[in-house]
Protein backbone atom coordinates (compact mmCIF):
# COMPACT_ATOMS: atom_id res chain seq x y z
CA UNK A 1 0.00 0.00 0.00
CA UNK A 2 2.52 2.32 0.78
CA UNK A 3 4.36 2.37 -2.83
CA UNK A 4 0.17 2.98 -3.93
CA UNK A 5 0.47 6.28 -1.56
CA UNK A 6 3.96 7.37 -3.11
CA UNK A 7 1.68 7.13 -6.50
CA UNK A 8 -1.08 9.13 -5.04
CA UNK A 9 1.66 11.83 -4.03
CA UNK A 10 3.28 11.99 -7.38
CA UNK A 11 -0.72 13.63 -9.07
CA UNK A 12 0.17 17.05 -8.11
CA UNK A 13 2.30 18.89 -4.91
CA UNK A 14 -0.50 20.86 -4.06
CA UNK A 15 -3.29 17.88 -4.15
CA UNK A 16 -3.72 17.67 -0.55
CA UNK A 17 -4.70 13.80 0.71
CA UNK A 18 -7.24 15.55 2.70
CA UNK A 19 -9.10 16.55 -0.38
CA UNK A 20 -8.48 13.75 -1.65
CA UNK A 21 -10.12 11.33 0.90
CA UNK A 22 -12.85 13.41 0.77
CA UNK A 23 -13.70 13.13 -3.29
CA UNK A 24 -12.35 9.35 -2.84
CA UNK A 25 -15.39 8.92 -0.02
CA UNK A 26 -18.18 10.94 -1.85
CA UNK A 27 -17.68 11.74 -5.54
CA UNK A 28 -17.79 7.90 -6.63
CA UNK A 29 -21.28 6.95 -4.84
CA UNK A 30 -22.76 10.33 -5.24
CA UNK A 31 -22.03 10.42 -8.92
CA UNK A 32 -23.16 6.76 -9.33
CA UNK A 33 -26.79 7.63 -8.04
CA UNK A 34 -26.89 10.46 -10.20
CA UNK A 35 -25.84 8.34 -13.40
CA UNK A 36 -28.71 5.38 -12.43
CA UNK A 37 -30.65 8.42 -14.41
CA UNK A 38 -29.07 7.86 -17.74
CA UNK A 39 -30.86 4.05 -19.30
CA UNK A 40 -27.44 3.44 -20.41
CA UNK A 41 -25.62 2.45 -16.89
CA UNK A 42 -28.20 -0.14 -16.10
CA UNK A 43 -27.18 -1.46 -19.08
CA UNK A 44 -23.39 -1.47 -18.14
CA UNK A 45 -24.39 -2.88 -14.31
CA UNK A 46 -25.90 -6.02 -16.24
CA UNK A 47 -22.76 -6.04 -17.98
CA UNK A 48 -20.36 -5.81 -15.23
CA UNK A 49 -22.84 -7.98 -13.27
CA UNK A 50 -22.59 -10.66 -15.69
CA UNK A 51 -19.00 -10.60 -15.84
CA UNK A 52 -18.19 -11.22 -12.60
CA UNK A 53 -20.16 -14.67 -12.30
CA UNK A 54 -16.68 -15.22 -13.93
CA UNK A 55 -15.36 -16.09 -10.49
CA UNK A 56 -18.00 -18.32 -9.76
CA UNK A 57 -16.56 -20.59 -12.95
CA UNK A 58 -18.46 -19.51 -15.89
CA UNK A 59 -16.21 -17.82 -18.52
CA UNK A 60 -16.37 -17.62 -22.03
CA UNK A 61 -20.13 -18.41 -22.35
CA UNK A 62 -20.46 -14.85 -20.53
CA UNK A 63 -17.51 -12.80 -22.18
CA UNK A 64 -19.28 -11.10 -25.47
CA UNK A 65 -16.05 -11.81 -27.74
CA UNK A 66 -16.18 -10.62 -31.25
CA UNK A 67 -15.85 -13.77 -33.50
CA UNK A 68 -14.12 -12.33 -36.82
CA UNK A 69 -12.48 -8.92 -37.25
CA UNK A 70 -9.51 -7.37 -36.86
CA UNK A 71 -9.00 -7.04 -33.56
CA UNK A 72 -6.98 -4.00 -31.76
CA UNK A 73 -5.90 -3.86 -27.79
CA UNK A 74 -5.71 -0.45 -26.53
CA UNK A 75 -4.25 0.70 -23.59
CA UNK A 76 -2.35 -1.64 -21.66
CA UNK A 77 0.94 -1.67 -19.39
CA UNK A 78 3.54 -4.32 -18.99
CA UNK A 79 5.84 -4.76 -15.82
CA UNK A 80 8.97 -4.25 -17.88
CA UNK A 81 7.82 -0.47 -18.27
CA UNK A 82 5.00 0.23 -16.05
CA UNK A 83 5.82 0.08 -11.96
CA UNK A 84 2.08 -0.40 -11.48
CA UNK A 85 1.92 -3.52 -13.97
CA UNK A 86 1.93 -7.30 -13.57
CA UNK A 87 2.96 -8.91 -16.89
CA UNK A 88 6.20 -8.92 -19.10
CA UNK A 89 6.52 -8.36 -22.30
CA UNK A 90 7.38 -12.15 -23.47
CA UNK A 91 4.48 -13.44 -21.52
CA UNK A 92 1.93 -10.53 -23.05
CA UNK A 93 3.28 -11.16 -26.49
CA UNK A 94 2.69 -14.77 -25.96
CA UNK A 95 -0.96 -14.15 -24.83
CA UNK A 96 -1.43 -11.73 -27.64
CA UNK A 97 -0.85 -14.03 -30.10
CA UNK A 98 -3.03 -17.22 -28.48
CA UNK A 99 -5.71 -14.79 -28.18
CA UNK A 100 -5.93 -13.73 -31.51
CA UNK A 101 -5.03 -10.16 -31.19
CA UNK A 102 -4.13 -8.14 -34.54
CA UNK A 103 -3.21 -4.94 -33.13
CA UNK A 104 -1.69 -3.84 -29.98
CA UNK A 105 -0.95 -0.38 -28.71
CA UNK A 106 1.50 -0.84 -26.10
CA UNK A 107 1.10 2.33 -23.30
CA UNK A 108 3.28 1.95 -20.71
CA UNK A 109 3.05 5.00 -18.21
CA UNK A 110 5.01 8.27 -19.80
CA UNK A 111 7.10 6.01 -21.89
CA UNK A 112 7.47 4.17 -25.13
CA UNK A 113 10.29 2.35 -23.77
CA UNK A 114 8.66 -1.35 -25.11
CA UNK A 115 8.09 -0.64 -28.53
CA UNK A 116 11.65 1.60 -29.06
CA UNK A 117 13.59 -1.45 -27.41
CA UNK A 118 12.15 -4.01 -29.57
CA UNK A 119 12.08 -1.97 -32.87
CA UNK A 120 16.05 -1.43 -31.56
CA UNK A 121 16.40 -5.14 -30.96
CA UNK A 122 17.99 -4.07 -27.65
CA UNK A 123 14.72 -6.22 -26.40
CA UNK A 124 15.75 -9.65 -28.19
CA UNK A 125 12.26 -11.59 -28.40
CA UNK A 126 14.27 -14.42 -29.50
CA UNK A 127 16.76 -14.55 -26.78
CA UNK A 128 16.92 -17.89 -24.94
CA UNK A 129 14.79 -19.78 -27.41
CA UNK A 130 15.60 -22.82 -29.34
CA UNK A 131 15.85 -21.56 -33.17
CA UNK A 132 14.00 -18.32 -33.95
CA UNK A 133 10.83 -18.01 -32.85
CA UNK A 134 9.99 -14.05 -34.24
CA UNK A 135 10.78 -11.73 -37.01
CA UNK A 136 10.07 -7.97 -36.73
CA UNK A 137 9.56 -5.60 -39.66
CA UNK A 138 9.63 -1.79 -38.70
CA UNK A 139 7.48 0.53 -41.11
CA UNK A 140 9.86 3.49 -42.42
CA UNK A 141 8.10 6.18 -40.77
CA UNK A 142 8.83 4.22 -37.14
CA UNK A 143 5.31 4.42 -35.84
CA UNK A 144 4.59 0.64 -36.37
CA UNK A 145 6.17 -2.37 -36.74
CA UNK A 146 5.20 -6.32 -37.01
CA UNK A 147 5.92 -9.09 -35.59
CA UNK A 148 5.75 -12.22 -37.35
CA UNK A 149 5.70 -15.82 -35.34
CA UNK A 150 8.09 -18.06 -37.83
CA UNK A 151 5.80 -21.21 -36.80
CA UNK A 152 2.50 -19.94 -38.44
CA UNK A 153 2.96 -16.78 -39.98
CA UNK A 154 0.79 -15.18 -37.96
CA UNK A 155 1.48 -11.76 -37.61
CA UNK A 156 0.92 -8.96 -34.92
CA UNK A 157 1.31 -5.41 -35.03
CA UNK A 158 2.54 -3.07 -33.10
CA UNK A 159 2.11 0.62 -32.37
CA UNK A 160 4.61 2.74 -30.58
CA UNK A 161 2.33 4.46 -27.96
CA UNK A 162 1.95 6.08 -24.91
CA UNK A 163 0.12 6.62 -21.66
CA UNK A 164 1.55 10.48 -21.43
CA UNK A 165 0.78 13.15 -18.88
CA UNK A 166 -0.40 16.69 -19.73
CA UNK A 167 -1.09 19.38 -16.59
CA UNK A 168 -5.31 18.12 -16.92
CA UNK A 169 -4.45 14.19 -16.77
CA UNK A 170 -3.73 11.50 -18.81
CA UNK A 171 -4.39 10.90 -22.99
CA UNK A 172 -2.97 8.00 -24.76
CA UNK A 173 -0.73 9.08 -28.09
CA UNK A 174 -1.19 5.87 -30.74
CA UNK A 175 0.92 5.47 -33.89
CA UNK A 176 3.61 8.52 -33.13
CA UNK A 177 7.26 9.36 -33.79
CA UNK A 178 8.06 12.44 -32.05
CA UNK A 179 9.82 13.03 -28.66
CA UNK A 180 7.54 14.28 -26.05
CA UNK A 181 9.16 16.42 -23.10
CA UNK A 182 9.83 14.50 -20.08
CA UNK A 183 9.13 11.51 -21.62
CA UNK A 184 11.02 8.31 -19.87
CA UNK A 185 11.79 10.56 -16.94
CA UNK A 186 8.91 9.77 -14.23
CA UNK A 187 5.94 7.10 -14.79
CA UNK A 188 3.98 9.64 -13.18
CA UNK A 189 4.72 13.04 -14.22
CA UNK A 190 7.08 15.45 -12.90
CA UNK A 191 5.22 17.79 -10.32
CA UNK A 192 5.10 21.67 -11.74
CA UNK A 193 6.82 20.39 -14.90
CA UNK A 194 4.13 18.29 -16.82
CA UNK A 195 3.14 20.27 -20.28
CA UNK A 196 0.40 21.07 -20.88
CA UNK A 197 -3.21 19.30 -22.67
CA UNK A 198 -2.85 21.56 -25.61
CA UNK A 199 0.85 21.37 -26.47
CA UNK A 200 0.48 17.42 -25.79
CA UNK A 201 -2.28 17.18 -28.40
CA UNK A 202 -0.17 19.44 -30.81
CA UNK A 203 2.60 17.45 -30.34
CA UNK A 204 1.38 13.70 -30.82
CA UNK A 205 -0.79 14.72 -33.72
CA UNK A 206 2.35 16.46 -35.40
CA UNK A 207 4.20 13.27 -35.13
CA UNK A 208 1.57 11.49 -36.85
CA UNK A 209 -0.33 9.86 -33.49
CA UNK A 210 -4.12 10.13 -32.66
CA UNK A 211 -5.72 10.84 -28.94
CA UNK A 212 -7.26 9.41 -26.67
CA UNK A 213 -8.61 11.55 -23.32
CA UNK A 214 -8.29 8.57 -21.10
CA UNK A 215 -10.20 7.72 -18.65
CA UNK A 216 -12.82 11.02 -18.06
CA UNK A 217 -14.35 11.56 -14.77
CA UNK A 218 -11.84 9.30 -13.06
CA UNK A 219 -8.20 9.88 -10.98
CA UNK A 220 -5.51 10.75 -13.30
CA UNK A 221 -7.92 11.20 -16.32
CA UNK A 222 -8.78 14.74 -17.58
CA UNK A 223 -10.21 17.02 -15.34
CA UNK A 224 -9.06 15.08 -11.99
CA UNK A 225 -5.27 16.62 -11.85
CA UNK A 226 -4.10 20.40 -11.17
CA UNK A 227 -4.10 22.26 -14.44
CA UNK A 228 -4.97 26.06 -14.79
CA UNK A 229 -8.31 25.03 -13.63
CA UNK A 230 -7.92 21.60 -12.06
CA UNK A 231 -10.24 19.33 -10.03
CA UNK A 232 -8.06 19.99 -6.85
CA UNK A 233 -8.63 23.76 -7.41
CA UNK A 234 -12.50 23.19 -8.42
CA UNK A 235 -12.93 21.43 -5.19
CA UNK A 236 -10.85 24.21 -3.14
CA UNK A 237 -12.87 27.02 -4.84
CA UNK A 238 -16.18 25.30 -3.85
CA UNK A 239 -15.45 24.44 -0.56
CA UNK A 240 -15.02 27.75 0.11
CA UNK A 241 -17.94 29.08 -0.69
CA UNK A 242 -19.88 25.77 1.34
CA UNK A 243 -21.86 27.04 4.43
CA UNK A 244 -20.70 23.09 4.97
CA UNK A 245 -17.12 23.34 4.90
CA UNK A 246 -17.00 20.51 8.12
CA UNK A 247 -17.99 18.33 6.09
CA UNK A 248 -20.56 17.30 9.80
CA UNK A 249 -23.54 14.26 8.86
CA UNK A 250 -26.73 15.57 9.01
CA UNK A 251 -28.94 12.59 10.45
CA UNK A 252 -31.80 13.21 8.46
CA UNK A 253 -29.66 12.22 5.63
CA UNK A 254 -29.61 8.57 6.36
CA UNK A 255 -32.98 8.87 6.25
CA UNK A 256 -33.15 10.89 2.45
CA UNK A 257 -30.07 9.43 0.98
CA UNK A 258 -31.58 11.31 -2.44
CA UNK A 259 -31.86 14.38 -0.49
CA UNK A 260 -28.55 14.05 0.31
CA UNK A 261 -27.18 13.71 -3.27
CA UNK A 262 -29.36 16.54 -3.85
CA UNK A 263 -27.31 18.97 -1.94
CA UNK A 264 -24.02 18.06 -3.87
CA UNK A 265 -25.24 18.45 -7.31
CA UNK A 266 -23.63 21.77 -7.18
CA UNK A 267 -20.22 20.51 -6.48
CA UNK A 268 -20.77 17.82 -9.24
CA UNK A 269 -21.80 20.04 -11.80
CA UNK A 270 -18.60 22.59 -10.99
CA UNK A 271 -16.57 19.67 -11.59
CA UNK A 272 -18.03 18.11 -14.55
CA UNK A 273 -17.90 21.50 -15.84
CA UNK A 274 -14.21 21.63 -15.90
CA UNK A 275 -13.99 18.25 -17.12
CA UNK A 276 -16.20 19.20 -20.12
CA UNK A 277 -13.83 22.74 -20.34
CA UNK A 278 -10.53 20.53 -20.55
CA UNK A 279 -11.99 17.97 -23.65
CA UNK A 280 -13.09 20.86 -25.35
CA UNK A 281 -9.89 22.31 -25.02
CA UNK A 282 -8.22 19.23 -26.05
CA UNK A 283 -10.42 18.79 -29.31
CA UNK A 284 -9.59 22.49 -29.97
CA UNK A 285 -5.92 21.68 -30.02
CA UNK A 286 -7.10 19.15 -33.04
CA UNK A 287 -8.81 21.45 -34.53
CA UNK A 288 -6.00 24.18 -34.90
CA UNK A 289 -3.59 21.50 -36.50
CA UNK A 290 -4.14 23.02 -40.07
CA UNK A 291 -6.85 21.52 -42.08
CA UNK A 292 -5.91 17.74 -40.79
CA UNK A 293 -9.13 16.24 -39.33
CA UNK A 294 -9.68 15.72 -35.68
CA UNK A 295 -7.86 12.88 -34.66
CA UNK A 296 -9.39 12.66 -31.06
CA UNK A 297 -11.65 10.29 -29.28
CA UNK A 298 -12.54 9.80 -25.65
CA UNK A 299 -11.96 6.40 -23.70
CA UNK A 300 -14.49 4.17 -22.47
CA UNK A 301 -12.08 2.32 -19.60
CA UNK A 302 -13.76 -0.89 -18.29
CA UNK A 303 -11.19 -1.45 -15.50
CA UNK A 304 -13.68 1.50 -13.70
CA UNK A 305 -15.61 -1.20 -12.04
CA UNK A 306 -18.22 -0.49 -9.97
CA UNK A 307 -19.04 1.77 -7.97
CA UNK A 308 -16.70 3.77 -10.68
CA UNK A 309 -19.14 2.60 -13.28
CA UNK A 310 -20.50 6.30 -13.95
CA UNK A 311 -17.56 7.00 -15.34
CA UNK A 312 -17.37 5.33 -18.65
CA UNK A 313 -21.32 6.26 -19.28
CA UNK A 314 -20.89 9.88 -18.45
CA UNK A 315 -17.78 9.27 -21.39
CA UNK A 316 -20.35 7.66 -23.76
CA UNK A 317 -22.65 10.53 -23.35
CA UNK A 318 -19.93 13.10 -23.64
CA UNK A 319 -18.72 11.24 -26.74
CA UNK A 320 -22.00 11.56 -28.31
CA UNK A 321 -22.65 14.74 -27.84
CA UNK A 322 -19.31 16.17 -29.20
CA UNK A 323 -19.36 13.80 -31.96
CA UNK A 324 -16.24 12.20 -31.03
CA UNK A 325 -15.39 8.05 -31.78
CA UNK A 326 -15.99 6.70 -28.29
CA UNK A 327 -13.25 3.38 -27.88
CA UNK A 328 -13.31 0.47 -25.20
CA UNK A 329 -10.42 -0.41 -23.45
CA UNK A 330 -9.11 -2.84 -21.14
CA UNK A 331 -5.99 -0.62 -19.31
CA UNK A 332 -4.39 -3.98 -19.03
CA UNK A 333 -2.24 -4.26 -16.13
CA UNK A 334 -2.42 -7.87 -15.34
CA UNK A 335 -2.48 -10.91 -18.21
CA UNK A 336 -5.62 -11.71 -17.44
CA UNK A 337 -6.67 -8.07 -18.06
CA UNK A 338 -5.89 -8.12 -21.38
CA UNK A 339 -7.84 -9.82 -24.26
CA UNK A 340 -10.99 -8.88 -22.54
CA UNK A 341 -11.75 -5.37 -24.02
CA UNK A 342 -10.80 -3.33 -27.17
CA UNK A 343 -11.60 -2.17 -30.46
CA UNK A 344 -12.71 -4.25 -33.86
CA UNK A 345 -12.33 -3.47 -37.36
CA UNK A 346 -13.92 -5.24 -40.25
CA UNK A 347 -11.65 -6.87 -42.44
CA UNK A 348 -12.88 -5.50 -45.57
CA UNK A 349 -12.48 -1.36 -44.37
CA UNK A 350 -9.14 -2.37 -42.76
CA UNK A 351 -8.01 -3.84 -46.32
CA UNK A 352 -9.42 -1.34 -48.60
CA UNK A 353 -7.99 1.76 -46.10
CA UNK A 354 -4.37 0.12 -46.19
CA UNK A 355 -4.31 0.31 -49.51
CA UNK A 356 -5.57 3.95 -49.38
CA UNK A 357 -2.85 4.71 -46.89
CA UNK A 358 0.05 3.04 -48.93
CA UNK A 359 0.39 0.01 -46.59
CA UNK A 360 1.19 2.26 -43.64
CA UNK A 361 -0.42 0.62 -40.16
CA UNK A 362 -0.60 3.87 -38.02
CA UNK A 363 -2.26 5.64 -40.87
CA UNK A 364 -5.03 2.98 -41.22
CA UNK A 365 -6.21 2.35 -37.51
CA UNK A 366 -5.92 6.25 -37.24
CA UNK A 367 -8.17 6.72 -40.10
CA UNK A 368 -10.37 4.32 -39.08
CA UNK A 369 -10.83 5.12 -35.94
CA UNK A 370 -11.39 8.86 -36.86
CA UNK A 371 -14.47 7.88 -39.27
CA UNK A 372 -15.83 6.02 -36.34
CA UNK A 373 -15.67 2.65 -38.67
CA UNK A 374 -14.67 0.12 -35.81
CA UNK A 375 -17.31 -1.72 -33.10
CA UNK A 376 -16.37 -1.79 -29.67
CA UNK A 377 -16.30 -5.22 -27.80
CA UNK A 378 -16.10 -4.71 -23.93
CA UNK A 379 -16.10 -7.77 -20.63
CA UNK A 380 -15.12 -5.70 -17.14
CA UNK A 381 -12.98 -7.39 -15.36
CA UNK A 382 -13.81 -9.55 -12.36
CA UNK A 383 -13.15 -8.14 -8.86
CA UNK A 384 -10.74 -10.69 -8.04
CA UNK A 385 -8.46 -9.38 -10.79
CA UNK A 386 -8.68 -6.31 -9.51
CA UNK A 387 -7.51 -7.35 -6.09
CA UNK A 388 -4.71 -9.49 -8.10
CA UNK A 389 -3.55 -6.36 -9.73
CA UNK A 390 -3.47 -4.22 -6.30
CA UNK A 391 -1.46 -6.85 -4.72
CA UNK A 392 0.88 -6.46 -7.33
CA UNK A 393 1.61 -2.88 -6.90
Amino acid sequence: MSSLFRSLENIKESHSMLYYSIHFLTSWPINFMLALRHPSMFKELKRFGLNQLEMFGFKRELMKLPKQGILFELHSHTSNFSPDAKGDLDSVINLLFRKGIDIWALTDHNNSFGFDQIASGEYDLNKNRFGKKYELELNSDGRSLIITRKLDEKQLVLLRSIEYWTDMGEIGIYGYNTNLPNEGIHPYGIRGKDISLREAVDLGIEGGGFIVLNHPYDNDGIGWTKGDAGIGQAVETVNKNDKHKKFKINKSILKKPFKAVTSWKRKLINRNNYTKKFLREAITAAEEIGSQKRFIAIEKNVAQVFPKLYCPVKAGILAKKMDLPFVATGDAHTLKMYARSGVVFDEEDYDAMFDITGGNHADTVKALISSKKFKNYFNYPTYGQIIDWVRSI
